[in-house]
């Protein structure tokens, strides 16, 4: 079958689309099958202990070019939850200083994040077509390029509930001030990333992600916030 990325007609994997070590490991401790969370018809809510992914996607070695990044990304989001600091904001937002925060890494993440999404036939990211920006993304990946922090920028927030972290609910499109962004929901954070050749609208410019500034969190109220909303309303169904 043809590799979507490098489009060689070579034997396909089974990719990830976001990446399994996001959400845990059977083997660790108090690990627990996340739930699957979406409003597309028929799919509306699963647990799953493998993650969604796709087996029409990538070859082996064009998977291989996000292993970087998908590392980066566990260590960020999971595995060195200690690297974040609540100094920020008078304790409303939490932060990864620039010495201990590879933008390189992560941005090459969020990037093959946006291809994986636009690119896969699943449901789950059906609402994610990026059409002319593909393209661009693909070839950034391919030569590790990463732009400047206004190209795909980054931005997160952070819930305040330890349910947030177990489920996952689908990407989707939207806009702040006018400008074209989607969101991702990843182990308890928010990750919105610009899809606009604009640049960002303050206050989300001056706390996107950036070599300079490290990365920032900017904590929510998950018992309050609409995403808590939607999660009871498919609950229904």
């Amino acid at each position: 079958m043809r590799c979507k990325f490098c489009g060689a007609n070579e034997k396909l994997v089974k990719a990830h689309i976001i990446p399994r070590s996001l959400y845990g490991f059977p083997n660790e401790p108090g690990y627990a099958p996340f739930l699957i969370i979406t409003n597309v018809k028929g799919h509306f809510k699963s647990k799953s202990p493998n993650g969604i992914y796709d087996s029409a996607l990538v070859c082996k070695g064009c998977e291989e070019l996000f292993n970087e990044g998908d590392k980066y990304a566990y260590k960020v989001f999971v595995k060195q939850r200690d690297l974040w600091r609540k100094v920020l904001r008078h304790g409303l937002a939490i932060h990864i200083p620039p010495a201990d925060f590879d933008y390189r890494k992560f941005k090459l993440f969020i990037l093959s994040l946006l291809w994986r999404a636009s690119e896969t036939s699943q449901p789950f990211f059906g609402k994610i077509k990026l059409e002319q920006h593909t393209p661009i993304i693909r070839k950034m990946i391919a030569e590790g390029s990463i732009g400047s922090p206004d190209d795909y920028s980054i931005n997160l927030a952070v819930f305040d509930s330890r349910m947030s972290k177990s489920m996952l609910l689908d990407p989707d499109r939207t806009r702040f001030s006018g400008i074209n962004y989607v969101r991702f929901y990843l182990a308890g954070f928010m990750v919105v990333v610009k899809v606009d050749k604009r640049r960002a609208p303050s206050p989300l410019r001056e706390l996107q992600a950036s070599p300079e500034a490290g990365l920032i969190a900017v904590i929510r109220d998950f018992q309050n916030s609409k995403e808590l909303s939607v999660l009871r309303k498919v609950a229904n169904h």
